[in-house]
């Protein structure tokens, strides 16, 4: 009932998500001609943590150096200059819309690359802090759409226990460190084989890494992880 209200209160398709330019009701994920040719989606042969395209191989020279608890990661779109500012207009000026339209991107690429067989999908858990900042947590959302477009279960699983600082100009080991032991699990009385863990951006893995560490010591399950971007690393 929400969601109908919110579609005639707000109907879909009307203006570009990126540029807001008026489009017509058929364009994929409501951007227009030219912002969808800007927009790299990720398609072919890819690094099989990270989502990164390769040339050849299965995994990128980044993700060779480092252990992950995750079996297999996706990633949508490559994350540039262009791209970065849709996800600035969620992120910071509250256009919670665009997640719906991240779940289809989302959705559209697991279904090719995946059997859709999880037993949930869950997110990566913003602090108390970060949350109250901006009113909402962007992988939550995306998360959430997803599970109403795909009918697969939704449930929250991890609860992040302290903030941690920003982690943009940070390396891969700094951010490594940063992450440790902040994530914990909401209830250890669960069962599950297979889940898939969302977040928005993808760039060294340390915090996918550290939320997939914590689900599987808890419940032995088998992780996949999904991001709409996969951005670039500092070493």
């Amino acid at each position: 009932m929400k969601d109908l209200l919110f579609n005639l209160l707000f109907p879909r398709n009307i203006k570009c998500i990126q540029c807001n330019d008026e489009i017509d009701l058929e364009r994929l994920y409501s951007l227009c001609e030219q912002c969808f040719k800007q927009t790299i989606f990720i398609k072919g042969n890819t690094c099989k943590y990270c989502g990164r395209l390769l040339k050849t191989g299965n995994i990128c020279l980044e993700c060779e150096k480092n252990r992950y608890y995750f079996t297999r990661g996706y990633s949508v779109i490559d994350y540039n200059e262009v791209s970065k500012k849709l996800l600035f207009k969620l992120k910071n000026h509250k256009k919670t819309y665009i997640a719906y339209y991240y779940a289809q991107m989302i959705y559209d690429k697991l279904r090719v690359e995946e059997k859709l067989d999880y037993d949930c999908i869950t997110y990566v858990p913003s602090s108390r802090v970060k949350y109250n900042q901006r009113g909402f947590n962007p992988a939550e959302r995306i998360a959430k759409h997803l599970s109403k477009y795909s009918g697969l279960p939704y449930k929250k699983l991890l609860h992040k226990n302290k903030a941690t600082v920003a982690m943009k100009n940070l390396n891969r080991m700094q951010r490594k460190l940063t992450v440790k032991n902040t994530f914990n699990v909401v209830n250890k009385d669960l069962n599950f084989k297979k889940v898939l863990l969302i977040d928005d951006v993808f760039t060294t893995g340390a915090t996918l890494n550290e939320c997939s560490k914590v689900l599987y010591e808890n419940y032995l399950c088998e992780i996949i992880t999904v991001t709409v971007y996969v951005g670039h690393t500092k070493t």
